[in-house]
């Protein structure tokens, strides 16, 4: 039985420290210290996940569901049928009219806001990660939503 639902699948992925196979699913640590990375990595992963998942905001994707398997991570999240702010603006030859970009961004100003009253940070607002939907709702991706011990300490966030 499945659920007949599109969702988005995010893998923990760090490039730097692992491989994987041709034909293989499972990550391959490229060294013992790298090993290390990647566990330590997958954790803080999964736990941030967990937490992310307890977030409901309509213009945060939202994080359905984690698992960890292959010897990495994934996340669910609700799939947006859309286009992101930063092709959408090419198509506007770069420029958003006033009226515009206020229906654009005060949705996620409201949206931040609810995720900085619950100790979320989100350190990485781009055209890149704000998705416009075909009903024109903006979008704001959770994948540089970090978790902090203080708001003010952005240097405790722990990052995924």
């Amino acid at each position: 039985m499945t659920l007949e639902t599109r969702a988005a699948l995010k893998e923990f992925l760090p490039g730097s420290v692992v491989t994987r196979e041709h034909g293989s699913t499972s990550l391959v640590p490229n060294s013992p210290e790298d090993h290390k990375l990647l566990d330590n990595g997958l954790v803080e992963f999964l736990a941030e996940a967990q937490t992310l998942a307890r977030f409901v905001h309509p213009n945060i994707v939202r994080v359905r569901d984690f698992c960890a398997a292959n010897n990495t991570g994934y996340l669910v999240m609700d799939y947006y049928d859309g286009v992101s702010l930063r092709d959408h603006l090419v198509t506007r030859g770069g420029k958003l009219e006033v009226d515009e970009a206020l229906r654009i961004i005060m949705p996620l100003l409201q949206g931040l806001e609810a995720a900085h009253a619950q100790g979320f940070l989100h350190r990485d607002i781009k055209p890149e990660n704000i998705y416009l939907t075909k009903e024109h709702m903006p979008t704001c991706s959770t994948s540089a939503l970090r978790a902090c011990y203080s708001a003010r300490k952005a240097k405790h966030c722990r990052s995924f």
